[in-house]
């Protein structure tokens, strides 16, 4: 299942990395942990978001 995105803000391609990392933890635990199906690539994707705005990769707001 992929993230939910809103077109506006996130490109198509957006969800294609979060996806990819999540498919192995989610054909590990389906069937054993609840609803990994469910939340696994939402939860990916918005790590990886805070690990690329960590690293500085982003918009810069200068005040």
């Amino acid at each position: 299942m992929a993230p939910p995105t809103d077109s506006s803000v996130l490109p198509d391609y957006a969800p294609v990395p979060a996806n990819t990392a999540a498919a192995p933890v989610i054909e590990k635990y389906t069937g054993v942990l609840a609803a990994a199906d469910v939340f696994t690539a939402h939860t990916t994707f918005w790590l990886m978001e805070s690990i690329r705005l960590d690293l500085g990769v982003g918009s810069q707001v200068h005040p």
